[in-house]
């Protein structure tokens, strides 16, 4: 009995050591001992944490307080996974990362992994559309047409699905994040619909709340008052407009 209880504590800590962070086990094939890989949060810009590839492999740790959208960067080339506190994979080739990877997580990333199915065959068009026109790789101005042509039916295409995507899986954060992304192409009343359908815990979120502020509430107009703000720089400090506007009165004296 004593041994049993024993054993169960022990899962019952590896479990509560797995419930507070994440673990990303990585293979990205073509890199070269001693390559950096960094997984980047998206929104804050900041380094959730980097490694250095051994034999095409990596692991990354952390936590983060939410599910949050990050960058996998490595030697100029990234992808983009949902990070959550549980157990994630990641395998790509080095070269058109973000076109090739394939990652497994939580909830999140499943989601991601549905959205790349449906984009993927547009992404591969308008990206091949766009290195050929950045290169100059066309013989004629008609030739050169076709392309800008290709280039915006495929990368329409591309967001129409991204945005139907966001809002059929509002209740999610990446279903949130899209939404807020995009809040200019969708109806405000359609935006305030979406968010009373939101579950307390994404309500409560900054993104959740901005919405609901731009969807309900009268923005200034040109010779009203501004509307004061608070954010944050990339470095991480407190920036607001009403502050930085006493600041410069104080720096005029």
């Amino acid at each position: 009995m004593l041994c049993t209880l024993m054993s169960f504590c022990a899962s019952l800590c590896a479990q509560d050591r797995q419930a507070k962070g994440f673990i990303l086990k990585g293979n990205i094939r073509g890199t070269e001992n001693g390559a950096k890989v960094r997984l980047v949060d998206v929104d804050g810009q900041k380094i959730l944490d980097s490694a250095v590839i051994a034999n095409e492999v990596f692991v990354l740790k952390g936590h983060v307080d939410e599910p949050t959208s990050c960058w996998i960067q490595c030697n100029g080339e990234y992808a983009i996974i949902q990070v959550e506190n549980t157990a994630i994979t990641f395998t790509s080739p080095l070269k058109d990362m973000k076109l090739s990877y394939t990652a497994q997580g939580g909830r999140e990333q499943f989601l991601q992994n549905e959205l790349n199915h449906l984009q993927r065959s547009y992404e591969i068009i308008y990206t091949h559309a766009y290195d050929s026109l950045n290169n100059k790789l066309y013989s004629d101005t008609l030739q050169k047409a076709r392309l800008i042509k290709t280039f915006n039916t495929a990368q329409d295409t591309y967001m129409d699905i991204y945005v139907a995507y966001g809002r059929k899986h509002f209740d999610s954060y990446l279903g949130l994040d899209i939404v807020y992304r995009n809040r200019k192409r969708i109806p405000k009343d359609s935006l305030m619909l979406l968010y009373l359908s939101l579950s307390q815990v994404l309500k409560s979120t900054p993104k959740a709340q901005s919405l609901q502020v731009y969807a309900t509430e009268k923005l200034a107009q040109k010779g009203e008052h501004f509307l004061d703000f608070e954010a944050r720089t990339i470095q991480g400090q407190a920036f607001g407009l009403e502050r930085q506007i006493h600041l410069s009165r104080i720096w005029q004296y």
